[in-house]
């Protein structure tokens, strides 16, 4: 009623207590603000916020609160040092353990450091499978190297493989193994002679008629059928043994394996005899294949003769430069030429560079560089060649020989059964109907025994 006399005089008093009784006005600023009591300044304002940012003073929602939490993952525990894993399922956390010596890997990871170390060894080295505390188990769950397996066959550039070398007797390889008691060896081979020869051995020649450090494997004794073994460092004593099955001079003369691992010796893979007592030594003349006596001592012993088709990891081979015979040391990738030149056996892998699977049937280039069709001919893929290389052709009728650039253009043709490359390029060989099963083509001026492409005759 007061507020309705307009023209009464009041004090400030009675407004002022009048106007305490009363609540101020709403701030009603926007629809997305939440009013606030606060004892200072009464009745203020926030705002609503519906997503969660950073640094924002406002009063948030149920579903922005929601909204955050599911973006976050719950507190994760595990096994200290163990990696985190998924599980497939969003937010569940699973664990594998990291590989060490001690532990059982089958469900662990293994750090990069672990595998190469690993997978370096490997290269050189064979493996063997172990259990959890590093011992020797047909069912372990792991796999160690043994550096007494052979490596892993990386073959030499520049080599070509063999199926085997001849000695003839007088002829031996010097390898750069300096035996001693631990010394592995084993050579595959076959003899020519059915007498008592040296297969591979070391001596330290101290005197012409005085030696000692032996370390010597013979071949067989036709008098006995034995193997004899020796290695001493006093004396010389011999160990004769003799070798299962064999009986007669045919198996005498058949291809074997003979080893020796430390004191023991094996036979086609049978222990054949062990030696008890003897004295470790260390030989400082190099191991020689068919034969046991080092040059220093001036000595020729009864060299073995036969064909050799393996020693250790070593592999008849010829180098590519001079077609020189040896063995290649696929362990320390060396060459070991004979004292004077092997005779060298078969490729192991076909020299025949002709691949029926190219042929084209009743089409020839003539001397114009042009095909012709005739159903009496047909020609070769393009086969490469470098300058300089020579080519020997055999099992078919003399015809022309296209001559193309490296971009395959034609540029000569010429004739006969051998030619040298003029220059970088490929070459095409015409023949007459049928004899695509009897081509070869072949590098060098002689032609070899026809042997179909890509055969390997040593695996």
């Amino acid at each position: 009623a007061v507020f309705a006399d307009n023209s009464s005089v009041t004090s400030k008093k009675y407004v002022d207590d009048l106007m305490s009784g009363y609540q101020g006005k709403l701030p009603g600023s926007g629809a997305n603000k939440l009013m606030i009591y606060d004892d200072e300044t009464g009745i203020g304002e926030k705002s609503i916020e519906t997503t969660l940012v950073s640094g924002a003073t406002g009063v948030p929602t149920v579903g922005a609160v929601k909204t955050g939490l599911d973006g976050k993952q719950d507190t994760i525990t595990g096994t200290a040092g163990y990696v985190m894993t998924g599980t497939g399922n969003a937010g569940d956390v699973g664990e594998r353990a990291i590989y060490s010596a001690n532990t059982n890997y089958s469900n662990a990871l293994v750090t990069a450091e672990t595998v190469n170390t690993s997978v370096a060894a490997a290269v050189n080295n064979s493996l063997i499978r172990v259990d959890e505390n590093g011992a020797p188990s047909d069912s372990g769950t792991l796999w160690e190297i043994n550096p007494n397996l052979i490596a892993l066959n990386v073959w030499m550039d520049g080599y070509t493989k063999l199926q085997y070398v001849s000695l003839d007797g007088s002829q031996y390889i010097e390898t750069d193994i300096y035996p001693n008691q631990s010394t592995e060896f084993e050579v595959d081979f076959q003899s020519n002679v059915d007498s008592l020869k040296w297969l591979f051995g070391a001596r330290d020649y101290l005197q012409a008629d005085t030696s000692s450090n032996k370390f010597s494997m013979q071949t067989f004794s036709s008098s006995s059928n034995k193997i004899w073994i020796q290695f001493d460092n006093t004396s010389n004593v011999e160990f004769g043994v003799v070798a299962p099955g064999v009986t007669t001079s045919e198996n005498r003369l058949a291809r074997h394996t003979f080893k020796m691992a430390g004191n023991k010796t094996y036979f086609d893979g049978s222990l054949l005899y062990e030696v008890q007592g003897w004295t470790p030594f260390v030989c400082s003349n190099k191991l020689l294949i068919g034969n046991n006596y080092a040059q220093s001592g001036g000595v020729t012993a009864a060299g073995f003769s036969g064909k050799i088709y393996r020693a250790n990891n070593m592999f008849p081979c010829t180098r590519d430069t001079d077609g020189e015979p040896g063995l290649c040391d696929l362990d320390s990738h060396t060459f070991y030429p004979g004292n004077t030149r092997l005779a060298a056996g078969p490729s192991c892998i076909s020299p025949n560079l002709f691949d029926k699977a190219t042929y084209i049937a009743g089409k020839y280039y003539n001397s114009s560089g042009n095909i012709v069709e005739n159903p009496d001919y047909g020609m070769s893929g393009f086969i490469p060649m470098k300058s300089g290389q020579t080519f020997a052709l055999s099992g078919r009728t003399p015809s022309g020989i296209a001559i193309f650039n490296t971009s395959q253009v034609w540029q000569q043709q010429v004739t006969g059964q051998s030619f040298t490359a003029p220059y970088d390029g490929y070459f095409v060989v015409s023949i007459a109907a049928g004899q695509q099963d009897t081509l070869q083509v072949e590098r060098g001026s002689t032609a070899t025994t026809y042997r179909p492409y890509g055969e390997n005759i040593c695996d």
